[in-house]
């Protein structure tokens, strides 16, 4: 079904990953125990075609799509923004580990 969303996407040159932990809560919110997974089609047109929908329209220039989950919801963001600011984060880890690692040889020297 997702790949359903894909090929739609594909022709607008849009693409959409969907995270690991939205997919667990898709299938939560998409499994029923009398009916099994009928429903899933209808929590994937509400949670993520709807979303992407709404992000879209906002930020028609964003052509790599992420989707995942904040706060229990699912969220659309920009997928390319999103790895940037992972990169910086990664980045002000290692600057601060290098900062730690000088301060601690600095106070070995003295």
């Amino acid at each position: 079904m997702l790949n359903q969303v894909n090929k739609t996407l594909a022709k607008k040159g849009i693409t959409l990953d969907v995270t690991d932990d939205a997919k667990d809560l898709l299938m939560e919110q998409g499994y029923d125990k009398a009916m099994g997974a009928r429903p899933l089609r209808r929590v994937i047109e509400t949670e993520i075609r709807d979303n992407v929908t709404d992000f879209y329209l906002d930020h028609i220039d964003v052509k790599h799509l992420l989707a995942d989950v904040k706060d229990g919801h699912i969220v659309i963001s920009d997928k390319d923004a999103a790895n940037i600011s992972d990169a910086k984060s990664d980045d002000d880890t290692s600057a601060d580990d290098s900062k730690q690692a000088d301060d601690a040889a600095s106070k070995d020297n003295k």
